[in-house]
C-alpha cells in the first residue's frame, strides 16, 4: 500500500540547487495539500552528496481526499538534484528509515 519514487533533473547550474530544492519540497507540500511539514531533518547519505540532505515529513491529502502521509528526501550531486519519497495510509518508521539509508552515492 505504499509508492516510492525517485526522481531527478540536472539543473545546468549549482549555483541555483538550493532554490531549487526548496521550490520542489513546497510543491510536495502544495500538492498533498499539507499546510507544513510535520517535522524536517538532516539525512546522512553514504557517499557525501553536494548538498546536505533534507528528509520531510508530513500528513496531507490525496486528489480524492483520503489522507496521505509523505516521507521525501531532498538532495543533490554536483548540478542534479534529487528527490527521493514515499506515500502512503501510513509510514512505518523501519520503512522509511531502510529506504532512506540504503540511498547512497558511488
Amino acid at each position: 500500500g505504499l509508492t516510492f519514487a525517485i526522481a531527478a533533473a540536472d539543473v545546468g547550474d549549482s549555483a541555483q540547487v538550493p532554490a531549487i530544492l526548496l521550490a520542489w519540497q513546497q510543491l510536495t507540500l502544495a500538492n498533498m495539500k499539507a499546510a507544513k511539514a510535520d517535522s524536517t531533518q538532516t539525512l546522512k547519505l553514504a557517499g557525501a552528496p553536494s548538498a546536505p540532505a533534507v528528509w520531510v515529513k508530513a500528513k496531507g491529502q490525496r486528489v480524492d481526499g483520503s489522507p496521505v502521509v509523505g516521507h521525501a528526501a531532498y538532495f543533490a550531486q554536483g548540478t542534479t538534484v534529487f528527490q527521493a519519497v514515499i506515500y502512503g495510509a501510513e509510514v512505518k518508521p523501519d520503512v522509511a528509515e531502510t529506504y532512506f539509508s540504503g540511498m547512497k552515492f558511488e
